[in-house]
């Protein structure tokens, strides 16, 4: 892989490499791999809000609107998702997406990872990144629906943070204007109307914003420690 990022030219690189791995003796003893193969769990675990963030395209999907992807960036902590419609997968939309969609919103951020496409390693991208130092109902409706569905996974609860995204970075239960148009239960019982209480109200809320997130790093910390350990007892050793 590293051959290849480098732009180096290796017409038979394939094929040398797997000609060697049939020359290697150890190669040969080894047999069949399989999963107590695989190297033990390394889980990524962030302390600060949109620090990093892990960016792909999806797609492509049935033409809808003239678009047929979907750019796709989320935080690693908060699990906040941002995304964007687009006409093709190329690297005029990942500009468009982080000057628009991140930086503009959350400020800029330390680390993105991807899968490194061409999309994502290029020279404009690198240029920009370097600037700010950072290291099934009808299928072809799915542009309209994109918005619900951002909506949907951001107020859902997540079991690793113990609340959900929404909740995290606003401190807040997301509800919907027709909850109070229609007098729902949560609505009648705590909307108040007097500004000067709401207000001050909403300042306690927001001193206990440090707190929900220390909570939630705890509960992220504890579940991808779980899954280490279920994971790992199902592989033999290694040691290098």
């Amino acid at each position: 892989m590293k051959v290849l990022q480098s732009c180096f030219s290796w017409p038979s690189l394939f094929k040398d490499a797997h000609t060697m791995c049939r020359s290697c003796d150890r190669c040969q003893r080894l047999g069949k791999l399989t999963r107590r193969n695989q190297m033990p769990m390394n889980p990524i675990l962030m302390v600060d809000l949109f620090n990093v963030w892990g960016i792909d395209f999806m797609g492509p999907f049935p033409m809808s609107f003239g678009n047929s992807y979907i750019l796709v960036g989320v935080d690693y902590v908060s699990k906040w998702v941002e995304a964007i419609p687009c006409k093709q997968n190329d690297h005029r939309f990942v500009h468009k997406f982080l000057k628009e969609n991140i930086f503009s919103r959350f400020g800029v951020l330390k680390a993105i990872i991807s899968d490194g496409g061409t999309h994502f390693f290029n020279k404009p991208f690198e240029t920009l990144l370097a600037k700010y130092g950072v290291v099934n109902t009808n299928r072809r409706d799915w542009f309209v629906k994109l918005h619900d569905s951002l909506w949907a996974y951001r107020t859902s609860y997540k079991t690793i943070l113990g609340m959900s995204a929404y909740c995290l970075v606003y401190d807040k239960a997301c509800h919907l204007p027709m909850e109070v148009e229609y007098k729902a239960w949560w609505a009648i019982k705590k909307v108040n109307m007097d500004l000067n209480r709401a207000g001050m109200k909403r300042c306690l809320d927001l001193n206990e914003m440090e707190e929900l997130r220390n909570d939630a790093y705890i509960n992220s910390k504890i579940a991808k420690q779980r899954m280490k350990r279920r994971h790992d007892q199902l592989i033999s050793n290694k040691e290098f």
